[in-house]
């Protein structure tokens, strides 16, 4: 190595040193506010999540759920000895995982009980454990809810019509549907019904609606509808688009294997 390019090396290795240890005094003071400010706000975080750490349950937590659970529910269905087995890994593997944490302990539960059964095992099929982890609460009350396969809620969307720019939709989804399956937040049903139809459990026929036009008249009496009426701009009326919602046959299979005690009230 010349002299040249040894004097060189040494110069750039100063100045990195230079530039970094300027570097570092310039952040010191900030590193050091930016240290409290994140120690409170830790304090804080840690204070936000301690409710949760007893929701996240520990394996012999898990054991005694399912152990009571799934054994009052194959009573429950009246299910003799000879037919309780060993359910396929492939439910039951992810599905204990899950109980870790979920609100649908219960329908989780249901779903093992199925998958111990040996007449009724072909129902549960190992996609739903990943549906379930998929769903809120409300979804699932909105599956309970849902009339048998092959029969539909009605459902509507609110639009108004420019004759002059054409047909433009000013809310999705109307329905009494939330109030009859009781949801915690009925403003998230338009929500709620794009993700049970993109997870295959519930369908909305295309260019269908339901003979009986006057099943839709309470939709008109919804505060939402109300609400929407009042966003029609000038003088066009609000148009009520009628549509029926329902579930598809993979939601009325996960509904009788994870969902049992209420699928034989649906009507």
């Amino acid at each position: 190595m010349s002299d040249t390019e040894s004097t060189s090396g040494e110069l750039i290795k100063a100045g990195v040193e230079v530039v970094k240890t300027a570097y570092d005094d310039a952040l010191q003071p900030l590193a050091k506010e930016t240290g409290k400010a994140l120690g409170t706000l830790g304090k804080t975080v840690n204070l936000a999540l301690s409710p949760l750490r007893g929701l996240v349950w520990s394996w012999e937590q898990i054991e005694d759920y399912v152990s009571t659970t799934v054994e009052r529910k194959l009573q429950e269905r009246k299910v003799p000895d000879e037919r309780v087995q060993t359910p396929d890994p492939d439910i039951a593997v992810p599905a204990l995982s899950a109980l870790r944490y979920s609100k649908l302990r219960e329908h989780y539960a249901e779903l093992l009980a199925t998958a111990m059964d040996s007449a009724d095992a072909n129902e549960a099929h190992p996609a739903f454990v990943e549906i379930l982890r998929q769903l809120t609460p409300d979804e699932a009350r909105i599956v309970q809810a849902l009339p048998e396969v092959g029969r539909h809620e009605p459902l509507a969307d609110l639009d108004y019509r420019d004759p002059e720019r054409g047909q433009f939709t000013l809310y999705r989804h109307a329905s009494t549907l939330p109030t009859k399956a009781e949801c915690e937040r009925v403003e998230s049903f338009p929500q709620y019904v794009d993700n049970l139809c993109r997870l295959g459990l519930t369908e909305i026929p295309a260019g269908k609606a339901l003979f009986e036009g006057w099943r839709y008249d309470p939709i008109k009496e919804l505060d939402v509808f109300h609400r929407t009426k009042e966003q029609v701009p000038g003088n066009y009326g609000l148009l009520l688009v009628p549509k029926m919602f329902g579930l598809t046959v993979l939601g009325g299979s996960f509904r009788y294997a994870c969902m049992r005690a209420s699928d034989e009230n649906q009507v």
